[in-house]
């Protein structure tokens, strides 16, 4: 069974995303150009990435959204506007990065904390 991580439009865990983009990515089996430079494809699939990124996290909060994104593979509903409708679809998560600030006060805070989800 598949974990669900979150809807990429509403909260996780009591945080919210800053943001996401959507990206479709065209996979294509032969792909080649005839001498009279006509592209010539076969398009196998179109799959999604989805760009999240959250702001000012303590160290607490970004432990727990990479928990969630950790498992092999993960259930992601989201607004897809090629479909044009909301829908559930089976991601991994990609690289992870977070910028890391610590003030003289012991207080520690992430800039940032981006990831892609790309779908299976």
């Amino acid at each position: 069974m598949v974990p669900t991580f979150m809807s990429v439009a509403k909260m996780y865990s009591g945080l919210h995303c800053n943001g996401a983009e959507v990206r479709i990515k065209s996979r294509a089996i032969t792909q080649t150009r005839t001498d009279d430079a006509l592209m010539h494809k076969n398009r196998v699939a179109q799959k999604r990435k989805l760009q999240i990124g959250y702001n000012g996290l303590t160290p607490e909060e970004a432990s727990t959204i990479l928990q969630a994104v950790n498992p092999e593979y993960i259930n992601v509903t989201y607004f897809d506007l090629l479909a044009g409708e909301k829908q559930t679809r089976t991601f991994y998560v990609g690289d992870r990065s977070s910028p890391f600030k610590w003030w003289f006060d012991g207080k520690h805070i992430l800039e940032t904390l981006t990831f892609d989800l790309i779908e299976r």
